[in-house]
């Protein structure tokens, strides 16, 4: 794991925090709000994955009944990382169990009334342009394929909370091993795709960095906007992404190669809303992601 002192969160000091889903994110999330002294505490389908350090109860967000003891405790701030139902082989329908059931069975078993902030995480696939142009929050939402909608319709519930919701839509996140990076070794990577295209990228480190960000502003009496970009500073084509990889790593590249493009628009993401309230990332670009992932 590629480990990143993020800035400390000393205003979550006492903060009751419900994690939802404590997946990746929500585990370095977790470690950052327990070193700032937060009152944490994890709901997922298996607690017993998580770190010893982090407080976690069983649930199943498909199943009402598992979800009792929640309305029983008060929060000052949700944060809800879900991901697809990995049991449904119909991914649209993953999709829907995943994120917009689950998500309005969350809902319905907090105690609303006592909570400051529902920090949801969505994705930018709610956007659908495919000209290259810029992108911020206040751009149309018009997805491409069926699992953005579904994701849009799970922000509309986020909505519905007014003041006290908070969407952050997150780009491609990726970690510490990049499939790029595997396949390029493998001799795997296409050099070019029949329409080349601009791609967007946040690493794993700033999205857990952000959502404490932004939970530490509120925390200090700031204003949020209701809706977030999470994505680093530099979109980039497919194919200087590639020669950039090949080049860096000192492998080769079968020039030759070319794969289709895939079904994901052509955008540039803009993360200007993020910096101007003041965030600073971890890996600014692909560049410093990728090569941290690189020397490992």
């Amino acid at each position: 794991m590629i480990d990143v002192e993020l800035p400390p969160l000393q205003a979550l000091k006492g903060k009751r925090v419900a994690l939802f889903g404590c997946g990746d994110i929500g585990v370095r999330l977790a470690r950052q709000l327990i070193a700032a002294g937060a009152l944490v505490h994890a709901y997922r389908r298996q607690p017993s994955t998580l770190p010893a350090d982090i407080p976690a109860t069983a649930c199943d967000f498909a199943v009402p009944a598992t979800m009792n003891g929640i309305s029983q405790t008060t929060y000052d701030y949700a944060i809800i990382t879900l991901t697809p139902n990995r049991h449904e082989s119909d991914r649209a329908a993953a999709y829907r169990q995943g994120y917009l059931t689950n998500l309005s069975n969350i809902l319905d078993a907090l105690s609303l009334a006592s909570l400051q902030k529902v920090f949801w995480v969505s994705s930018t696939s709610v956007y659908g342009q495919n000209d290259d142009s810029v992108v911020d929050e206040t751009s149309a939402t018009e997805p491409l394929g069926e699992t953005g909608r579904i994701l849009l319709q799970a922000e509309g519930l986020i909505r519905q909370l007014g003041d006290k919701g908070c969407i952050v839509r997150f780009s491609g996140i990726y970690r510490d091993t990049h499939r790029m990076i595997s396949k390029l070794r493998a001799g795997e990577l296409a050099a070019k795709v029949d329409q080349d295209y601009y791609s967007n990228r946040i690493h794993v480190v700033d999205c857990a960095g952000m959502l404490g960000f932004l939970l530490q502003q509120h925390s200090l009496g700031v204003a949020l906007d209701k809706v977030y970009i999470g994505t680093d500073c530099t979109p980039v084509r497919y194919t200087d992404l590639v020669d950039w990889l090949a080049e860096s790593l000192r492998l080769p590249l079968d020039k030759t190669s070319e794969a289709k493009k895939p079904a994901v628009g052509s955008k540039r993401l803009s993360n200007q809303r993020i910096l101007d309230a003041g965030y600073t990332f971890v890996f600014p670009s692909f560049k410093e992601g990728m090569r941290a992932i690189a020397q490992q």
